[in-house]
């Protein structure tokens, strides 16, 4: 019982210094703009799929398909940026979306994968 109030007594006082607490990882995050974030995200995507196709392609060797996806993300994050590709255009048509236009599209990508599957096994 006396635990318990302890307990009690302490998230009750340490509630109000945590609100003053200012978060490092949303401050970076409020820092970046929005183009930067673009194509952080067009080079992140860009490279976690060329990496993984190449490394079907070279199975034997390690380094090479990392150089290679290296070079050509940085090469198509360099092309975005210089065609000033602005992604914000294309995300603000989805916030209009109803819950049933997301789930049709949730819909037909299962049923992609599943009929994927299906041949697999065959």
């Amino acid at each position: 019982m006396k635990k318990n109030l302890i307990v009690l007594i302490s998230i009750i006082t340490l509630t109000n210094f945590t609100s003053a607490y200012s978060d490092p990882l949303r401050d970076f995050f409020d820092s970046i703009g929005p183009t930067t974030f673009t194509l952080g995200v067009v080079f992140i995507v860009s490279f976690a799929l060329l990496y993984f196709a190449l490394t079907k392609t070279f199975k034997k060797e390690k380094t090479t398909p990392g150089i290679i996806s290296l070079a050509i993300a940085l090469l198509i994050t360099y092309g975005a940026n210089r065609s000033n590709l602005d992604l914000q255009q294309y995300f603000f048509y989805t916030q209009n979306w109803s819950f049933t236009t997301i789930i049709f599209i949730l819909a037909i990508i299962g049923i992609a994968i599943w009929i994927i599957k299906e041949e697999k096994k065959r």
